[in-house]
């Protein structure tokens, strides 16, 4: 059903209602109810959404009127036998009440019939300047870079809300003058035209697009907006449209005597996502949030034309609602003056401004006001959100990968924030956006209600209702609830807040779930995660209808009741991190709906319950307990759960001492994606001797995509083997805590690994018996990171020369942590992008307690002094044996951020050319070196926007050369007492917005006699 025609129905029905409980004459309402109807007729989605708003506004007046005691005793003797009756008063206050919602539809119609537009006087970029100058500066540096165009096309992508300001920022940044002569001409192409990223139809329309070129110009370069992009671009298409651009600029009569080049391709989308499969070029990512509170009350009084306000209480208000985002904010400017502003109220406006922009066609209209049974600022889990979706029955399908789809469409039209992914791509966690709470709050139907103290809004036809438990509940849940909503309610949630202050102010005793379990019999969702709860009354076994219960985080509960097995209607059970939890009800194989259970972090669980294998419709199982008292660990259940899919965890496979037979049990494979299984830590090594290889297990029933193995202890991992296309689907390999003194016979691991874990692993001495220089490993592997492994000296059990290693291909995070002695790798001379936001960077190199000779043998890689590495982060910790890092720095023009932390020994207080070859540095922070003295810079690190020098105790000078970072923008000194004073040459530093000072007893005292402050700071 169509989003309208959904609305114009509920409309409708309304309508009905108010008519029912009107009950006397209800041809009284026939003519503001003609009204209505025939306006609704030619309304939009959003003024449908506004109208059913008031009229559920007037339905709950009357009802009100209905149940108001009568000040006459012979209505009050009425009232017994029948409802009261309305008094002429109030009948003429429902037919006002419907008349005003006839003139506002009435309106709402005009309205959308105009077209109206940003006020002219708003032409500034406001609360986007620090974003406007890193783009400006990022562009400056890839445009210096020597490549000859070969190098991958570089990308900047602007993600966010509608209305944010993507495209405005992005217009400000191509209307600045380096921009246009060093980076390129813009040519903008716009995201709408497109639903799939056709890089010979974008090179087209780029090519027919450019400018036309100078006589004398030879190389035509090409600065690319994709605006409002919507379409996923995958990791080779940004190197295609390069190429296509470049064939089709040959077949431009225009453009044939021209190299065109693409220098540059900055894309605005709403979605984070977009960009995300891009590997093979560099990519920056900003997600843009709202303005604070101070940008927004100047965009406001811009837009309305004015200077200094008189009410700035009501303006701070304004602003308050329109949650930082520019387009909100211009929209209720408009309201502020329009002549008829009042037949809107400001929540109104925002619907009508802002509505259309995120509910277009296929919008989940259904799922989105669910949101507002939520706390503003809550964290939600994806998965356990899709389960809720589907016992509400907002899916239309019994797959979660119709809920999967709706939060990949909520995605795209960036209504959430602080949204993380997992290793395929789907959404894990997020936040929705505050001005979405808002309006999803507005847009919420009567049935959906977020309880207060009292219980106010509380009728008889409410289905839904949350607890947000930071509010006062001591007198627990209000009795309005229990009076009213027995017979409709179907979905009870409860939200503690783990961060609040406050303690939890309800009392979930066992009398109180007595009372919800006796009194709320329709319920089908059920959630009482984190109440403190210890025991579960065995009445929850009457609650025939549930299909979703929550029971997770209640850490003192111990055991289940039995009849927890007689809701035969539940698909979904969360148990998450019930730390107490001994053991699963003995009949849990009754519960033949179940298709989600998640006991994750149930750490004292000791077995499965008996016959698992025959919840056939499981479709999640978070962990597996192996069963002490079965040789084969209770496994063979395990393996008839044909639709099991995401990820498993299986635990105590110490208890297990057989995997049965391979050709046995299931006769397709479990669909799981991902597999962590754990061994006890906790048991005395000394008593088992090895333990057993599930190779013929993993084979048989799995298609792996990750692996997590934890606490095995084999000292050869054999799993890996050059002559099988075993794990051939694999993308990661963690192990954690394992006693193995190699992991591969051949240096076979798997074809496809993008991400290797090394962690914790006291024996490893080598990762790969042999060196096979062509692993296809070596060219896929993204993610490298090896974390106390004090026994690993080498990748292989023979050193080799740096000539003779494999390198690999494509990594773009490497992580060295507490490896004093591994001095012996493969190389990395390319370090390859991966996409990142604007707080991090790519090119990721992390050295702590290791050896610097992992990066110079690298580096000695290359024969030329220009050879470099792209590397763009390095941080360097805790290694002390560490004496120089100039040979380093004169191969690493690309680095960006750099930090030293902790290293005793090493000498930054040397001649100015030390510094020669950080050629792109911007972040500099250097902690913790005792030795350093004095500070100097040369000519090569001009570009330094950033330098923060902490807790330096022999720092007594720094140098005058301070006075050539003319970028510096922020500069910080801390906890440097010797340090006496500032050179004179830092009046040079024109571009120095902050500078602090901070626990320098030294510099402090004198900066107090000298400008009488403690701090200096100017922002």
């Amino acid at each position: 059903m169509a989003a309208s025609t959904y609305h114009k129905e509920d409309i409708k029905n309304i309508i009905l209602e108010i008519r029912e409980v009107f009950k006397e004459n209800s041809s009284e309402l026939q003519e503001p109810e003609g009204k209505i109807l025939n306006e609704i007729n030619n309304s939009d989605v959003k003024a449908l959404v506004i109208l059913k708003q008031q009229l559920w506004n007037v339905l709950t007046s009357v009802e009100k009127l209905k149940s108001k005691p009568s000040s006459n005793i012979f209505l009050k003797v009425e009232k017994l036998t029948s409802k009261k009756q309305l008094n002429n008063a109030e009948k003429k206050q429902v037919r006002e009440d419907l008349e005003r919602v006839a003139s506002k539809a009435k309106y709402l119609n005009e309205q959308a019939s105009k077209k109206g537009s940003v006020p002219d006087d708003v032409k500034e970029l406001i609360g986007r300047e620090k974003e406007m100058e890193e783009i400006i500066d990022q562009l400056m540096l890839w445009s210096r870079s020597e490549d000859n165009g070969e190098s991958p096309v570089p990308v900047i992508a602007i993600s966010g809300l509608a209305g944010i300001g993507k495209t405005k920022l992005v217009d400000d940044v191509c209307q600045d003058q380096k921009v246009q002569e060093q980076v390129g001409s813009q040519v903008r192409v716009p995201g709408t035209n497109y639903n799939t990223f056709d890089a010979d139809s974008i090179a087209k329309q780029i090519i027919n697009s450019a400018p036309s070129p100078s006589p004398t110009t030879k190389t035509l370069n090409i600065l690319v907006i994709l605006d409002d992009w919507r379409a996923e671009i995958k990791d080779n298409d940004v190197k295609m449209l390069h190429d296509k651009v470049k064939e089709h600029g040959k077949a431009s009569q225009v453009l044939k005597k021209v190299d065109p080049r693409v220098t540059a391709i900055v894309i605005t989308t709403r979605s984070c996502l977009v960009v995300r499969e891009i590997a093979a070029s560099p990519i920056m990512q900003y997600d843009l949030q709202g303005l604070n509170e101070k940008q927004s009350v100047f965009l406001l009084k811009k837009a309305l034309g004015r200077g200094a306000c008189d009410d700035n209480a009501s303006i701070t208000k304004i602003v308050g609602q329109c949650r930082g985002v520019p387009l909100a904010i211009i929209a209720m400017a408009k309201w502020l003056q329009s002549p008829r502003s009042e037949y809107l109220m400001p929540v109104e406006q925002l619907i009508c401004s802002y509505y259309d922009k995120v509910y277009e066609e296929g919008f989940p209209y259904k799922c989105f006001p669910y949101f507002s049974l939520f706390p503003q600022d809550f964290l939600f889990d994806a998965e356990r959100l899709i389960h809720l979706w589907m016992a509400e029955g907002f899916l239309g399908s019994p797959e979660p990968e119709t809920g999967r789809g709706y939060l990949r469409d909520f995605v795209g039209r960036s209504m959430f924030q602080d949204v993380k992914v997992d290793e395929f791509g789907e959404v894990r966690s997020f936040k929705l956006h505050p001005l979405m709470h808002d309006i999803a709050r507005f847009v919420a139907d009567r049935e959906i209600i977020t309880m207060d103290p009292i219980g106010h809004k509380v009728h008889g036809k409410v289905k839904r209702a949350s607890f947000d438990l930071s509010l006062n509940f001591s007198r627990g849940i209000p009795r309005p609830l229990y009076d009213k909503a027995k017979s409709s309610l179907a979905s009870l949630l409860f939200f503690a807040n783990p961060e609040s202050r406050f303690p939890m102010q309800l009392d979930m005793s066992t009398s109180m779930l007595e009372n919800i379990f006796k009194s709320f019999k329709k319920l089908r969702v059920l959630d009482l995660r984190d109440l403190e709860i210890g025991t579960v009354p065995s009445s929850i076994g009457d609650l025939k209808d549930l299909e979703y219960l929550d029971l997770s985080q209640n850490n003192i509960m111990e055991k289940l009741p039995n009849n927890i097995t007689k809701l035969f209607k539940l698909q979904t059970l969360k148990l998450f991190c019930c730390y107490s939890l001994k053991e699963l009800p003995k009949d849990f194989e009754n519960l033949k709906q179940l298709k989600h259970l998640d006991i994750e972090g149930c750490l004292s669980l000791t077995h499965m319950p008996p016959k698992m294998g025959k919840l056939t419709s499981l479709q999640t199982l978070s962990a597996f307990v192996a069963n002490k008292d079965d040789p084969k660990g209770g496994l063979e259940e395990l393996l008839n759960l044909n639709k099991l899919r995401g990820h498993l965890e299986i635990l105590y496979l110490d208890r297990v001492q057989q995997f049965g037979n391979s050709k046995s049990g299931c006769r397709q494979k479990i669909g799981v994606q991902s597999l962590t299984l754990r061994w006890d830590l906790k048991i005395d090594q000394g008593k088992i001797q090895h333990h057993l290889l599930p190779e013929d297990f993993l084979m048989s029933h799995f298609e792996l995509r990750v692996l997590i193995l934890m606490g095995y202890r084999v000292p050869d991992l054999s799993l890996f083997k050059s002559t099988s296309t075993q794990f051939e689907h694999l993308v990661k390999l963690s192990l954690q805590d394992c006693q193995c003194e190699y992991i591969s016979q051949e240096d076979a691991l798997p074809q496809q690994l993008k991400t290797l874990e090394l962690i914790r692993l006291d024996n490893l001495e080598y990762v790969a018996r042999n060196c096979d220089k062509d692993a296809a490993f070596y060219k896929t592997l993204v993610e490298l990171t090896v974390w106390g492994c004090p026994k690993l000296k080498s990748w292989w059990p023979e050193v080799k020369e740096v000539s003779d290693r494999p390198v690999f291909a494509s990594i773009s995070k490497l992580h060295v942590h507490h490896c004093p002695d591994l001095t012996c790798m493969p190389l990395y001379p390319r370090l390859d992008m991966v996409p990142k936001d604007s707080n991090s960077f790519g090119k990721e190199l992390v050295l702590e307690e290791s050896s610097l000779n992992l990066l110079l043998d690298t580096l000695s890689k290359g024969t030329g002094a220009r050879d470099s590495i792209p590397l763009e982060n390095f941080h360097i910790q805790n290694c002390n044996h560490l004496k120089n890092l100039c040979d380093a720095f004169q191969h690493l023009s690309s680095l960006q951020r750099l930090t030293i932390e902790n290293c005793a020994d090493i000498h930054l207080c040397g001649p100015n050319n030390q510094w020669n070859g950080l050629k792109s540095l911007r972040f500099l922070t250097i902690r913790e070196i005792p030795i350093l003295s004095s500070l100097s810079f040369g000519d090569s690190v001009t570009t330094l926007r950033e330098l923060t020098v902490h807790n330096c105790e022999g720092l007594t000078s720094i140098s005058d050369s301070i006075g050539k970072l003319t970028s510096l923008r922020r500069l910080e000194i801390s906890k440097c007492n010797k340090l006496k004073s500032l050179p004179k040459e830092m009046e040079n530093l024109k571009s120095l917005k902050t500078l602090l000072i901070l626990n320098c007893k030294l510099l402090l005292s004198r900066c107090q006699q000298e400008t009488g402050r403690r701090r200096l700071a100017t922002n």
